[in-house]
């Protein structure tokens, strides 16, 4: 009956904060607020829980002085009873190991598995490296470098999830590509096989009507659902397109644009996984909707209907809802990165 999350800001000493939502009461409680930057710094991406401990990751801290200074980021631990934390592995940065780890973990077959926005290959075209897919031991903290990106062959800053089909994980780049119109690209999705060790590109986005900047992705049924945070073919209201909700099956590698938003009303710049309920997609655009902080809606899969269930107003509703829905009981829970009575963002319910 309790939700926890990560901010990547405040807490007590400013640099981000792990924190649990009771939904019986609506009361939010912060369980640990990261010190010095040595034990990481602001945490974005989704935690997944292995025996009761929760384990995430933190674009920041670690101690590392190859990355700028703020440290490459860091993998921990923290036991939600006692609010103990402890790095797991704190990344190094360049060729080695990666930095910017942002998307959170995943958990296949006793070990986690996640990405780094940078590091790995370093070419021309990304300097600070093109970004990394990794496995971490929980038990030993031992990390592996998986795969390296290479921008041009498979793309370049994997910052969404991983999701696991059948025992291989999917995930999305959201630059680079080789069937793009010049630097940067607008993104691949990408398999890897835990098995075999084996990572391969399964589409890359040409940046037109099938959309560009990939964004997070789901799975029901065999299919890939996700979302990009450009294209869809509405260049003329959002400049780069306004975003598409797409299929992609990953036996064939064909894609399908489900849903292009037109700006506006409608909505623009979807970033967040949808989540499949009841035959329809449920997301939410970060920006766009009746007072321009963004849409929460749903897709019918079936007749390909878009309806707005909520425009944020980016006061007491929040705004700018970015991350990850998760479904509980029947509801639908999310964040705003921005509104609320505070000004720093909500957590939000909707019943589908």
């Amino acid at each position: 009956g309790k939700l926890y999350g990560t901010g990547a800001y405040g807490g007590a000493n400013g640099l981000g904060a792990v924190y649990v939502f009771a939904r019986a009461t609506g009361a939010e409680t912060v369980v640990y607020s990261f010190k010095s930057g040595g034990d990481g710094a602001a945490p974005r991406g989704r935690m997944v829980e292995v025996g009761g401990i929760l384990y995430g990751t933190t674009e920041l801290g670690g101690g590392s002085t190859n990355c700028g200074g703020n440290g490459c980021g860091v993998v921990f631990s923290l036991d939600p009873t006692t609010g103990v934390e402890r790095v797991v592995y704190a990344f190094k940065g360049g060729g080695g190991d990666g930095d910017d780890p942002v998307s959170g973990l995943i958990r296949v077959g006793g070990k986690l598995y996640g990405t780094t926005r940078s590091g790995g290959l370093q070419v021309a075209d990304c300097p600070s490296g093109c970004g990394t897919l990794f496995s971490i031991d929980p038990t030993t903290g031992a990390e592996t470098l998986v795969h390296a990106f290479s921008v041009d062959i498979d793309g370049e800053g994997p910052e969404a999830g991983l999701v696991d089909v059948n025992g291989r994980l999917y995930g999305t780049t959201d630059f680079g590509g080789p069937d793009t119109i010049g630097p940067p690209g607008c993104g691949t999705e990408f398999s890897f096989d835990p098995k075999t060790g084996a990572a391969a590109m399964v589409y890359a986005f040409k940046g037109g009507a099938d959309g560009c900047t990939a964004g997070g992705i789901s799975t029901v049924g065999g299919l890939l659902y996700g979302a990009t945070g450009e294209g869809g073919g509405f260049m003329n209201r959002c400049g780069n397109g306004c975003g598409t909700i797409f299929s992609l099956d990953p036996a064939t590698g064909v894609e399908k644009v489900l849903y292009a938003f037109k700006g506006g009303h409608d909505g623009s710049s979807p970033y967040s996984a949808p989540i499949a309920v009841a035959g329809s997609l449920y997301d939410t655009t970060l920006l766009g909707g009746a007072h321009t902080h963004g849409t929460l809606f749903s897709l019918n899969l079936t007749t390909g209907l878009k309806t707005n269930l909520h425009a944020f107003q980016g006061g007491a509703d929040g705004a700018l809802p970015a991350a990850d829905m998760l479904y509980v009981r029947s509801q639908l829970y999310g964040t705003t990165a921005e509104g609320g009575v505070t000004s720093n963002g909500t957590v939000f319910a909707l019943r589908p």
